[in-house]
This record gives structure tokens, sequence and C-alpha cells, in this order.
């Protein structure tokens, strides 16, 4: 863990830019991206062909702009939150469903590999928005069972979960 984190510890210092930044750009991408659908859609309608292909191969790129801009802003956020914490416990505060996602799939295949048998997720309660229910706490439960592993959950911490990836048959 600590020579993947060295890494995205670069690649932060690198692009030097901010989570809530990148993110809004990636937004703005995606939204763009729509719109350049859209219009090829109606250049196929009229029959222009040449324009609708030029305007979906510009969608797709927006696509991919936006998809690395939000990768870059799940790195920056993981850093932030992990940089004081010992190896095996991880903070997903900040980080989108998607990021949280990709997130705990390299770690736990970090885990699997160099035999780290247990990892405190930090996920929170959930309670920062009383009108929506907790999303990620649930999602990780599910992630767990769906990949065979053995979560443990902590009554008396209700925002922290532990894995055992001892349990997955790659170990």
């Amino acid at each position: 863990m600590a020579t993947y984190l060295s890494q995205l510890k670069v690649s932060a210092r690198l692009f030097n830019l901010q989570p809530v930044l990148l993110r809004g750009e990636a937004e703005a991408l995606f939204s763009r991206r729509f719109e350049l659908k859209k219009q090829a859609k109606e250049a196929r309608h009229r029959g222009d062909r040449e324009l609708a292909f030029q305007l979906k191969r510009e969608a797709s790129e927006c696509h991919a702009k936006a998809e690395s801009l939000r990768r870059r802003a799940a790195v920056l956020s993981f850093i932030h939150n992990n940089k004081n914490n010992p190896e095996g416990i991880l903070d997903l505060h900040h980080l989108s469903i998607q990021e949280s996602e990709t997130v705990l799939i390299d770690m736990l295949q970090y885990g699997i590999y160099n035999r780290k048998p247990l990892w405190k997720i930090v996920c929170g309660r959930g309670k920062s928005r009383s009108h929506v229910p907790p999303r990620l706490r649930p999602t990780i439960e599910t992630f767990c069972e769906r990949h065979g592993l053995n979560l443990i959950k902590h009554p008396w911490n209700p925002g922290c979960l532990t894995v055992d990836v001892s349990t997955h048959r790659a170990y």
C-alpha cells in the first residue's frame, strides 16, 4: 500500500488540482457530451452522416476526458483522506459510490496479493443529509457479498466496517 499511495501522491503533485474543481470540470464535460450526442442524433436524422459521426467522436472524447478528471479527483480525495492513516485503514469520505468501489477493488486486491487479511473501512454513518438514506455503507456491504468477502460490522461504530479478505478464494 505504501508504494501505491506514494505513486498516487506523485501523481497528485503533478496535477496539483483540487478535487472539487476537477469534478466540476468533469460534470461540464459530461453535459457537453450529452449535448453533442443530441446534436449527432439530429444530424443523423437530417441525413448528415459525416457531421453525426464527427459529433459522436467528439462526444466520446468528452466522455474520456470527463472520466479521467473524475478519476484524478478521486485520487486526490483518497490521498487527502488517507495520508496519515496506517496501512489497512481506508477512509472513503468524500468519494462517490463509483470512486469508492474503484478504491475498494484496488486496495482489497492489494490486500489479497500481499496477504494483508483485515482492512478497516471508514465510510461514515451516512447521516450528513437527513432526507437521503445512507448509500456508501450499503454499497460496501453489497460489494463484499458479491465478492465473497467476510464483512464485520462494528455495533459501537456504525461508520466503520472491517473486511476480511482472507475468506476470498484468491487469498
